[in-house]
């Protein structure tokens, strides 16, 4: 497997891990929606779906993530812009 398709495996399964249940406490409804855009952007990039359940997940770890790293997420293009997010 190559470095960069490992790089955003990793940040998908990073995004999607078990954020437990606090994740969410505190976010504003803004950072849900910016999270739930991010999620789908990253799905659509890597040409991976995602179940609702991982989806949902992936919100919750999404606004623990800083605005920057969001924002650049957002932007990726490809699989290695998705994976240097995470550099950051």
């Amino acid at each position: 497997m190559s470095r960069t398709l490992h790089q955003v495996l990793f940040t998908i399964v990073s995004f999607t891990a078990v954020a437990g249940p606090l994740a969410g406490a505190g976010c504003s409804k803004s950072s849900g929606d910016k999270c739930s855009q991010v999620v789908a952007h990253i799905s659509e990039v890597t040409k991976i779906e995602l179940t609702e359940e991982r989806k949902t997940k992936g919100i919750a770890k999404c606004q623990k993530a800083p605005p920057a790293v969001q924002d650049c997420m957002l932007k990726a293009d490809s699989m290695e812009a998705i994976a240097a997010c995470n550099q950051q």
